[in-house]
């Protein structure tokens, strides 16, 4: 796998389908690459803007289709991309006021993005217009490390800083349950059935 010269991975992953490689730094750039890898393939994207050059990903999400990407940024907004191509899609907005985006999760089935900041706990914004979701989550906690729907969108998990995993029931946006509240987790997955989650954290890798 070429690395892009100076490019530090800060973020990878791989859309569902397996046919791409996602990878974001902390240089404003994010690079597409097909996979197999093939030379010459990879498609590389500046985040980087007049106002703030050096504005980078935070945090990254693939849609269930494999054909988009949502990018979370220190400027505090939520962008998305084509893939492969990395064309701009509508709809980008600003969801903390102030500091980054700390985690983003793409609905597998309503065109709905939930955020975690730092400042705001988790909201939920429509794909394409980049407006607040008409049901919001109540919450409005302390800062959210990462986030992440089951695959059938059921569920919501959220890692919560110094508060465990939180779990959701999205329908209803109601909270179910606490989990692992000794472990700062920064990353979670579900598994391809729903019924395990796995949180990668401060006191190591667990599934519950």
């Amino acid at each position: 796998l070429r690395n892009p010269a100076g490019f530090f991975f800060q973020k990878v992953a791989f859309t569902r389908d397996g046919k791409w490689l996602i990878a974001a730094g902390q240089d404003a750039r994010l690079v597409i690459w097909s996979w197999p890898v093939r030379a010459g393939a990879a498609v590389l994207l500046t985040l980087s803007t007049d106002k703030n050059p050096n504005n980078h990903a935070t945090a990254i999400a693939l849609s269930a289709e494999s054909n988009s990407i949502a990018v979370g940024a220190a400027d505090g907004f939520v962008r998305r991309y084509s893939i492969p191509h990395g064309e701009p899609l509508p709809g980008a907005f600003q969801a903390a006021r102030e500091g980054p985006v700390l985690a983003v999760a793409l609905h597998p089935q309503q065109p709905l993005v939930a955020v975690g900041t730092r400042d705001a706990g988790i909201k939920l914004w429509e794909l394409g217009t980049g407006a607040p979701a008409p049901q919001p989550l109540a919450d409005n906690e302390s800062a959210v490390h990462a986030l992440e729907f089951s695959p059938d969108g059921r569920l919501l998990a959220a890692a919560r800083e110094q508060r465990g995993i939180q779990v959701w029931d999205f329908a209803s946006r109601h909270r179910l349950t606490t989990l692992d509240q000794n472990n700062y987790a920064a990353a979670l997955t579900f598994s391809s059935a729903g019924s395990r989650l796995a949180a990668a954290g401060w006191k190591g890798f667990t599934t519950v």
